[in-house]
């Protein structure tokens, strides 16, 4: 039996998923993606039998699990040394020693989000997979338990501190950018037909909270002016409906990016806005094609290395006939945004129009004359 497979039998007879992987590789073999993963020995099995070059093993975490990944190249330890000495220090866990650095395993009471918690040093949460001895890395250091791995109700908690850190907190909109973004929040809050103090209230706080610095009183005074008497959502709406809707990168891409390597993530995400700009689909399956969408400086390597990419797509027929690529994910997505957001701009032409009564009734007849319209 290869020892990719028995060890990998050993972490599903502890409770964890795993899936195989190339030689000196984060990528799982036979097209497989970490969403493949299983905790079942003769899955485990089925799926290194469709894999002879399968020389790796990947542990795919759930919501149970975390893992702290070190990595010396960004000064992880470094980072580590102060992070203990911030939020004081780690307990001993299941250390897997890297190419680069350690994984360091611990539990957690809640599921947390994979996030970047000081320059090279990485929360790894549900969904990520973690390559695990016996693997090779790319360098040829081969991955090594230096505290042999444990069930997950048996690892160590994560201390309450640390796992704090693992909360998102938003970006703040810097100088250049403020009143552009500030005015896009209003336009936006308007197509949620909010009432008059609701909205200035919504923009002020996004002004002072998100804006570094906050525009000055008078400019998101005048901004809230502005759009509150002259914002129509549908006069604004863009070409492609759903333009302005961010989705959700974590839970329909990160967890396969885990595998890519750096320039195959830029063509990922440059196909994925394309395909959400398409309404869920790519216009085209043509490799040469593709790579202008993705925007590869290697054609060569593109068309050689697609597929690695494309595990979200499924070759579909377009309504022109021609044969084109359709995201299994974001195209549901899609549609179901698109109704959300057509209520939407409905409800808030209706409020649109009223005010726009209002306005002229007071202008005619002054506002001791003028009855409010209210809601049918």
């Amino acid at each position: 039996m290869r020892a990719s497979l028995l060890l990998a039998s050993k972490y599903n007879a502890l409770g964890y998923r795993t899936v195989p992987l190339y030689p000196k590789s984060k990528v799982p073999a036979a097209g497989l993606a970490h969403r493949d993963a299983t905790s079942d020995p003769q899955q485990t099995h089925q799926q290194f039998d469709k894999s002879p070059l399968a020389a790796g093993v990947a542990i795919v975490l759930d919501e149970q699990v975390v893992v702290l990944d070190i990595d010396r190249r960004h000064d992880g330890h470094n980072t580590l040394a102060k992070l203990e000495s911030e939020h004081g220090p780690l307990p001993v866990c299941p250390t897997v020693k890297t190419g680069n650095g350690e994984h360091r395993y611990f539990r957690v009471s809640r599921p947390l989000k994979a996030t970047e918690v000081g320059p090279g040093v990485e929360l790894k949460a549900t969904g990520k997979g973690l390559v695990a001895p016996p693997s090779i890395h790319k360098n040829g250091t081969p991955y090594i338990w230096q505290r042999e791995l444990e069930m997950p109700a048996n690892l160590p908690e994560l201390p309450t501190q640390w796992a704090q850190l693992a909360i998102p907190t938003q970006a703040k909109i810097r100088k250049t950018n403020r009143y552009d973004a500030v005015k896009a929040f209003a336009c936006e809050l308007m197509n949620h037909s909010p009432k008059e103090e609701e909205f200035a209230a919504g923009v002020r706080e996004f002004s002072s909270t998100r804006c570094d610095p906050p525009l000055t009183n008078k400019q998101t005074e005048g901004i809230i002016k502005w759009v509150w008497e002259n914002h129509d959502p549908l006069a604004s709406q863009h070409e492609i409906e759903l333009w302005w809707m961010q989705f959700d990168t974590e839970e329909y891409l990160e967890a396969k990016m885990q595998c890519l390597r750096d320039y195959q993530r830029g063509w990922l995400m440059n196909l994925a806005a394309h395909a959400w700009r398409g309404k869920g689909y790519l216009p085209t399956n043509d490799p040469e094609k593709l790579a202008r969408l993705a925007n590869a400086d290697d054609r060569k390597r593109f068309v050689a290395e697609v597929q690695e990419v494309l595990f979200d797509y499924e070759t579909v027929t377009l309504a022109d006939g021609s044969e084109g690529l359709r995201h299994t994910k974001l195209q549901p997505l899609w549609e179901d945004k698109q109704k959300v957001s057509k209520v939407r701009a409905h409800t808030a032409k209706i409020a649109a129009e009223r005010r726009r009564n209002l306005k002229q009734e007071v202008e005619k007849f002054g506002t001791e004359d003028v009855k409010v319209p209210t809601a049918a």
